[in-house]
């Protein structure tokens, strides 16, 4: 490219090396890992029950990173699925937890291009839509706060929290 202004040109890489401009949401990937972030979902949180799809700890570890590397919106999970060392990472944190038939299956899915590291948007759409209570909107009035009542999987959220801020007292001491 041409020189700019300032004292410093940009060259383009001929190879691709996958490097990513979110790695920074990279330390706080291993914080929840370190703070035993799967178990807390898995102790607090059934909204994905069945097996097929996104589980809720990948659901979550998403938006979660979503929000990290300044997504406005589910569609914003887009950049970080075209981020190649982005998702490069997020592929091989799913292998390392992957065992047996289940890890030849990821392996086979990613080699074939059928396999994203990250939920689309519209799947994203659909979780987050579990958290919604239906039965509290009959309660709303026009131009006037109104928080509703929190439903089974909302509750199972508030458990996270508790457990994530046990850990941080426990490990503040």
């Amino acid at each position: 490219m041409t020189q700019g202004v300032l004292p410093f040109k940009y060259e383009e890489e001929k190879k691709d090396f996958c490097t990513t401009s979110l790695s920074g949401s990279l330390l706080y990937l291993d914080l929840l890992h370190r703070m035993g972030f799967s178990r807390m979902v898995r102790e607090n949180l059934r909204a994905k029950e069945e097996k097929r799809g996104w589980s809720d700890i990948q659901n979550l570890q998403s938006l979660i990173l979503l929000n990290i590397c300044g997504g406005d919106c589910v569609d914003d999970i887009k950049r970080m699925e075209a981020d190649a060392g982005l998702r490069r990472v997020m592929k091989h944190m799913e292998l390392r937890h992957a065992f047996g038939r289940h890890r030849r299956q990821l392996n086979s899915q990613w080699r074939s291009g059928t396999r994203n590291a990250f939920p689309s948007p519209s799947s994203l759409f659909r979780y987050l839509s579990m958290f919604h209570n239906e039965g509290e909107e009959s309660g709303r009035e026009a131009h006037r706060a109104f928080i509703p009542r929190s439903n089974r999987h909302l509750s199972g959220l508030s458990g996270i929290n508790t457990a994530m801020l046990e850990f941080l007292q426990l490990n503040n001491r």
